[in-house]
């Protein structure tokens, strides 16, 4: 029983050992702390990663499923408006890297912006024509630029 308790303490440590990258000088209790912040940080990511996943996988099933008459879409309009999305993402890269690097602004503006993409993601459903999802799909992808 020792041997797999064994396994199992190195598989531990060295998982832990990926999620080590403060210097070894920090005291024992400032790496506990900074671990736990670091882990609490990536959770965080994650969770918003996958949300705006979500979002971009809910225009496409949406389409499928009765946008498409509702809003009267043809052609290409699906694609334009994952175009409209990805512009907003590329759009924002650099003014919300440098907003991020302001040590007065960053605390603010990545929960401002997820707030904001959630706003937006929730009117996507009241839209009633497909010039206003292209607006708001912009700024959809703005939002998620962070």
């Amino acid at each position: 029983m020792s041997g797999v308790a064994t396994q199992k303490n190195r598989f531990v440590l060295w998982l832990r050992s990926l999620f080590v990258w403060y210097p070894k000088n920090y005291e024992p209790l400032e790496r506990k702390f900074l671990f736990k912040l670091d882990i609490s940080i990536l959770a965080y990511a994650c969770v918003a990663t996958f949300v705006a996943g979500l979002d971009n996988a809910n225009i496409n099933s949406a389409f499928v499923s009765g946008m498409k008459e509702d809003l009267k879409l043809y052609g290409n309009e699906l694609n334009y408006l994952n175009i409209c999305y990805q512009t907003g993402v590329i759009v924002a890269q650099i003014p919300l890297l440098l907003i991020n690097s302001r040590a007065n602004l960053a605390p603010y503006a990545v929960p401002l912006m997820q707030l904001a993409f959630g706003v937006l993601t929730i009117l996507q459903s009241q839209v009633k024509t497909v010039q206003h999802l292209y607006v708001i799909r912009f700024f959809v992808g703005f939002f998620d630029g962070e």
